[in-house]
């Protein structure tokens, strides 16, 4: 796998730590299309539906095994019309910062209960390479509607495989760097 030429730094202090660290658990999600996903309209997977490209994501543990999935990038919004602005509110998750990778923390809601929260400021905000603070982006099941969150392709045992991998560390309350590669729109 090629690896991009990010330099990490932890939003938690000063230090820093390359790409070959083996420290800390990482999710890279790539610019490269790995595949299709469904995207729905409306919640409750109802309204129009359309095939979008899912693109692969690498899960990097401190062992050094990698697993991967693939997640949706697209916005209903924007694939069903309506919004134009990319990365504005309501719009896709942006890229993050070179500098400044995303933290990934355990996320549950009633209508969600296992999710990860995405952000880069104190105030678990998120703005990344955009242009809009947003709040409560997240990596969660798919095939769903999507506002600005990433979803899980590829059905329920792809998710429950994600699961099963993630949810112990983040229940332990670890974080998880998250990296998201520009892509072409």
């Amino acid at each position: 796998m090629d690896k991009p030429p990010y330099l990490w730094f932890s939003i938690y202090g000063n230090s820093s730590f390359s790409v070959e660290s083996t420290a800390v658990y990482k999710i890279i999600i790539t610019a490269k299309p790995a595949g299709h996903a469904l995207l729905y309209e409306r919640l409750g997977r109802s309204g129009r539906r359309k095939r979008v490209r899912a693109y692969e994501a690498i899960v990097s543990m401190p062992d050094g095994t990698q697993h991967s999935f693939m997640f949706t990038r697209d916005v209903s919004d924007i694939v069903f019309g309506g919004l134009r602005q990319h990365f504005g509110v309501g719009g896709e998750c942006p890229p993050n910062r070179i500098d400044l990778p995303y933290t990934g923390v355990l996320h549950r809601s009633a209508n969600i209960p296992f999710a990860i929260k995405l952000f880069d400021q104190p105030d678990q905000t998120l703005l990344g390479a955009g242009v809009v603070v947003r709040r409560n982006l997240l990596i969660h099941h798919g095939p769903a509607r999507s506002e600005g969150c990433f979803t899980i392709a590829g059905g329920k045992r792809h998710f429950k495989r994600f699961r099963r991998l993630l949810e112990p560390i983040l229940h332990r309350g670890v974080h998880i760097e998250v990296v998201v590669e520009p892509r072409d729109k």
